[in-house]
């Protein structure tokens, strides 16, 4: 997929104050429109293109009138549907070049995941005065995000992002400056990962000041743009 597209997050409506007046009843949904009276396109969610299209406007910004939204909807669902056209091989080729990616490298990335679970990358911040490691992440990164956006409940996008980098890098970071973080082995048992990741989560919180926090989460998102390129649709296939 673009490296544009993030998953979305799910979150329960927040609840009106204990004496707030009944909320009236809700009317009956109907298409939103402009005010010229032109429909605002609906988006299929079992349409592919439309799904691909729905997240693409989620990492947009609000619009500011009915028209501009109108032109989002067009605008993405003309991306997601010239993507979705694309063979395998022609996505594979586009999301890695889109990430900064030659095929080599893609390669060497796809091939160090395939055999030892994980790929690692150095990054130079600052003009190299500050050199940090960062590494891909198991399946059992993305149930603590998913805990974490659960614990949020936020409906501010900045708020949620913020939640989401704060786990993914204290997942990730592996190496900072001539610090090694711990990393628990595979069969450790699941206590001792959870020790190893709050110690981990603590470095970043207390450690890190947080100007050098929002580079390392911009180099955060350049690896995991390249991590999921390199091995997103179409390198699964062999072409």
């Amino acid at each position: 997929m673009p490296d544009d597209i993030r998953r979305p997050g799910v979150y329960a409506a927040k609840t009106s104050a204990p004496n707030a007046s009944p909320a009236p009843p809700s009317a009956q949904p109907q298409p939103s429109s402009t005010p010229q009276g032109v429909p605002a396109p609906v988006l299929n969610p079992n349409d592919p293109a439309d799904q691909i299209a729905r997240q693409m406007l989620d990492e947009m910004p609000e619009a500011a009138t009915p028209e501009e939204r109108v032109k989002q909807v067009q605008e993405a669902r003309a991306k997601a549907q010239e993507y979705v056209s694309l063979t395998p091989a022609e996505r594979w080729l586009r999301n890695i070049k889109n990430a900064g990616l030659k095929e080599s490298a893609a390669n060497e990335i796809l091939d160090s995941v395939l055999e030892r679970g994980y790929w690692e990358k150095e990054y130079d911040l600052y003009n190299g005065r500050l050199k940090v490691t960062l590494r891909s992440r198991d399946a059992a990164a993305n149930q603590r995000v998913a805990n974490a956006l659960d614990d949020v409940r936020s409906y501010d996008q900045l708020v949620v992002n913020q939640a989401r980098l704060r786990i993914q890098l204290a997942c990730s970071l592996v190496r900072y400056r001539d610090k090694s973080l711990p990393i628990a082995d595979v069969d450790a048992t699941p206590v001792q990962h959870d020790r190893v990741f709050s110690e981990r989560l603590a470095f970043c919180d207390r450690s890190i000041a947080a100007p050098v926090l929002d580079a390392l989460y911009r180099a955060l998102i350049d690896f995991d743009a390249k991590t999921y390129a390199a091995l997103s649709e179409g390198a699964s296939s062999g072409f």
